[in-house]
């Protein structure tokens, strides 16, 4: 519903969120919106596979981790078929988008798949729009990422070492992203 949602919320089954504004681009959409905010952790916090969230303002209010992670403020959890898209993400201290994997490197961490970060409007946030990391792979595609003087960038990869099962299991995907650095003087 068009509503505002103050909590935060942790996923631990496979689920399709559908917000008000499903399906439309958030950068350009008008009207009523589905809204979640959290002051703290993440805005959505996501521990089970098969998990869809698409047409949400996820704000975290300024103090809030994450937009979207796979971290539920006591471990990482390895997730397979996550979808986040059409999102409206702002507001957040560190990530927009987070996917993390258990281990304490990628010599150890589970490979996860199947994974889609699209569509998204990521801006306001501290450190990155969207990260994978421990062999977190995903397909991130389609999105527009704002980064301000105090972010360090927007889209961040790093630490794969575990082969999948498979080539598609085991490719992280990045393309057609509109990625802007906004630097004041």
């Amino acid at each position: 519903a068009a509503t505002t949602y103050a909590e935060n919320v942790v996923v631990n089954k496979a689920v399709t969120l559908l917000g008000v504004q499903a399906g439309n681009d958030p950068t350009t959409r008008t009207g009523a919106e589905s809204i979640i905010t959290a002051t703290s952790g993440s805005v959505i916090s996501v521990v089970h596979d098969g998990v869809t969230i698409n047409g949400f303002v996820l704000n975290g209010q300024g103090t809030a981790t994450s937009g979207i992670d796979t971290y539920d403020g006591i471990s990482y959890s390895a997730v397979n078929g996550l979808t986040a898209e059409f999102n409206n993400i702002e507001n957040v201290t560190k990530y927009g988008v987070r996917m993390q994997n258990p281990g304490a490197d990628s010599g150890v961490a589970p490979v996860t798949s199947g994974n889609l970060i699209a569509n998204n409007f990521v801006h306001n946030f501290g450190l990155y729009g969207v990260e994978l990391h421990f062999n977190a792979y995903a397909s991130i595609t389609g999105n527009t990422i704002v980064a301000q003087d105090n972010a360090y960038g927007g889209i961040f990869v790093w630490d794969f070492s575990q082969a999948g099962s498979s080539p598609a299991a085991r490719t992280v995907t990045i393309a057609s992203n509109h990625v802007t650095l906004e630097r004041t003087p």
